[in-house]
């Protein structure tokens, strides 16, 4: 029998099979090798150890099978929505559903699924904000090791976290009578990866030793959507006045729960704007006093007449010497910057809560028996 290597640097090998040999070595020649019916290894063409072409474990000196993490299993709050993923898939989940807590929570519950697993070992995470990161530093989940064969993510803690890691990205803006929308979705990545041990909180990405890894991606859906009041009534009381003014306060309020129809918006004499935000995203509202005409007796088209303030500050005429109105920038107004885990709206108030709009009682109004009202234009932006 034939053990280790020939090496034969000049000239060719020849084996017949009246040499009654075993080859579990191997040949290198510099010319031709010829086998004519010569007994070989059963595993020779093989090139691995054992009958099941498996390492022998080191430990016990059985059969050692690799680990794996087979699939994530995700669920909205109200089980509307339950998928499950293999390594490199992408869950989505809707706020039009109205199965989502608003954000950061989300409400989405995940399970990771492996196999193989040994008695112990380590579990750790990476975010992948941009689909394309291999260098993030990798985070232990959890104190300590795992040891089971299913791992249940907090999703307070790190699918929450997921999804703020990146921006929400906008569709085009849709205007409707009284609404003016965006159409978004936070898509962002994250990596899971087995080792050995758990002994590290978190290990740089070129000193992991991973057993195995996982990549998916989540996928949020939602919409910025502000509902507005088309018109603003200021009575008609203020006729045959010379002192004082009539005022309106246009209430403002978010909510990050899904409306089923068009939100309140108060009436012409107690305004309302609306806006529905989930994801928590910034904005800028703008305000603009539009369709003056060029009656000097207009109230609305006085010069410096028709005046706004935004909380406490003083007012200032809203369209000042300018027939086709002027935007007003920050009526409202929602910082764009990341929003913490810890955030609710409670703790991270709209820039601007209030609008106040006046106009001064006056005796040389244009005479009308309808009310006066203004016709307010408002533009979103993100």
């Amino acid at each position: 029998m034939l053990f280790g290597t020939m090496l034969i640097p000049h000239g060719s090998y020849y084996a017949g099979s009246s040499t009654h040999g075993l080859y579990i070595g191997g040949v290198v020649a510099a010319n031709n090798i010829t086998l004519d019916n010569a007994i070989i290894s059963p595993e020779h063409d093989k090139s691995v150890f054992g009958n099941n072409q498996e390492f022998p474990d080191l430990n016990d000196g059985g059969d050692a099978k690799k680990v794996t993490i087979d699939s994530i299993d995700l669920n909205d709050p109200g089980s509307k929505n339950s998928q499950s993923l293999k390594s490199g898939g992408t869950a989505k989940f809707d706020y039009a559903d109205g199965a989502l807590k608003p954000a950061p929570s989300l409400g989405i519950t995940g399970e990771l699924k492996l196999s193989n697993v040994p008695n112990s070992y380590g579990l750790y995470y990476r975010y992948n904000s941009n689909g394309n990161n291999d260098k993030g530093e990798w985070h232990r989940y959890s104190s300590g090791a795992q040891t089971g064969t299913s791992v249940k993510l907090n999703q307070e803690s790190l699918l929450a976290d997921l999804n703020d890691q990146t921006k929400a990205i906008a569709g085009d803006v849709k205007t409707e009578a009284q609404k003016i929308s965006y159409p978004l979705t936070k898509t962002s990545g994250i990596e899971f990866a087995t080792t050995a041990d758990a002994k590290a909180a978190t290990i740089a990405a070129d000193k992991i030793e991973t057993t195995a890894t996982f990549k998916f991606t989540l996928q949020i859906d939602a919409s910025l959507e502000v509902t507005v009041p088309a018109k603003i009534s200021f009575g008609t009381d203020i006729l045959g006045n010379s002192s004082g003014e009539s005022t309106r306060t246009v209430a403002i309020n978010e909510i990050q729960l899904t409306q089923k129809t068009v939100a309140d918006t108060g009436t012409p004499e107690e305004p309302r704007v609306v806006v529905y935000n989930p994801l928590l995203s910034g904005f800028n509202l703008k305000l603009a006093y539009l369709d003056a005409n060029a009656t000097s007796q207009n109230p609305f088209y006085i010069t410096n007449n028709f005046k706004y303030n935004i909380n406490t500050a003083a007012p200032v005429p809203l369209a000042p010497d300018k027939s086709d109105g002027e935007w007003i920038d920050g009526i409202l107004k929602r910082d764009t910057t990341a929003q913490s885990l810890e955030t609710r709206m409670g703790d991270n108030p709209l820039k601007e809560s209030s609008l106040q709009l006046h106009l001064p009682y006056r005796n040389d109004y244009q005479i009308s028996t309808d009310p006066y009202e203004a016709p307010m234009g408002w533009q979103l932006t993100l």
